[in-house]
């Protein structure tokens, strides 16, 4: 698991690198929030981002879809 903030908003390039066409911009391009990156076993072959409230944003993906980015 990896944690930090996401002070000034998002880094839009390096958000495009977990989620290239955009399907969870609603979840990750917020101000200020909470990040949590949860490396799983081969649950899904993508990286899946949520919001998981106003200031909390998650992304699920195996160690193999988020290091290939």
């Amino acid at each position: 698991m990896l944690t930090g903030w996401q002070i000034s908003g998002p880094n839009e390039a390096q958000w495009h690198k977990l989620d290239p066409t955009g399907k969870y911009e609603g979840a990750w391009n917020r101000g200020a929030s909470y990040l949590t990156i949860l490396f799983e076993q081969e649950r899904t072959p993508e990286p899946v981002v949520a919001a998981l409230f106003a200031d909390v944003i998650r992304c699920r993906c195996t160690r193999a879809s988020c290091r290939s980015r």
